[in-house]
């Protein structure tokens, strides 16, 4: 038999984090979740460092309302620059995915799916705007399921964009393959598009964003876990410029 591997049955542990700097705030958080220290978490978000908010502590009504207000700052940027180039374009996709909303789960409050409804509604509201039903310009989307022979898969998400009506909407796509170009697939051949405004902890898990909002239910749904918050809160990445 050949000689085994120096590192046969090792463990590597990663110890250093390239998303933001382990000394600051929300790299004490992250550590103080990984270690299951809960004097620190709370600590940490009671404190008055910027880049850490806790948002209606006390749940309830506060609490979603906090968090819609919140959506609606988060997803201005990417509104704006549609406004300046409706049939879209590469900084619109870069501005959507600057923010994010996370949730632990799909249904209830705060679930992806109601929190989903609840942004575009307000979005909407904020822009003096009337919500139509189904497609609309700017939507973001999210495709479900692997398609293969588009090249699209579970996770990708893009922005609706063209005329609408009868000439129909193309999603646009990120495509950092091309020299950071886009691309754009007519929006009927996609089956399963969702809104992509909030998604599950688990669905993010590999993204990266500027910033996050993570929306706690107020009685843990049973899945709930260090491992999950940790997720969640490392989906942060200080680096971008």
């Amino acid at each position: 038999a050949s000689e085994k591997s120096p590192l046969h049955q090792s463990i590597s542990v990663l110890q250093h984090s390239h998303r933001f700097d382990s000394k600051q705030a929300l790299g004490r958080l992250a550590k103080s979740v990984q270690m299951g220290d809960a004097e620190n978490v709370i600590e940490i978000l009671s404190g008055n460092d910027p880049a850490i908010q806790w948002i209606g502590r006390d749940g309830g009504a506060e609490a979603q309302e906090g968090a819609l207000t919140c959506i609606v700052n988060g997803y201005d940027a990417y509104r704006q620059t549609l406004d300046e180039a409706p049939n879209g374009s590469i900084e619109a996709i870069e501005q959507f995915d600057q923010f994010r909303v996370l949730c632990v789960h799909h249904s209830g409050w705060p679930g992806d799916v109601s929190m989903n409804r609840l942004a575009a509604q307000r979005l909407a509201e904020a822009r003096g705007e009337i919500l139509s039903d189904g497609n609309y310009l700017g939507r973001p989307v999210m495709v479900q399921k692997n398609d293969y022979r588009l090249g699209l898969f579970n996770g990708d998400t893009g922005l609706l964009v063209g005329e609408g009506e009868g000439s129909g909407y193309d999603v646009l796509f990120d495509c950092p393959s091309e020299d950071g170009g886009t691309r754009r697939v007519p929006a009927s051949m996609i089956q399963g598009l969702t809104d992509a405004y909030a998604m599950t902890i688990h669905k993010s898990q590999g993204s990266e964003f500027h910033q996050v909002l993570i929306l706690l239910p107020d009685q843990d749904p049973g899945i709930l876990s260090r491992e999950l918050l940790y997720t969640a809160i490392t989906r942060v990445c200080d680096a971008w410029d």
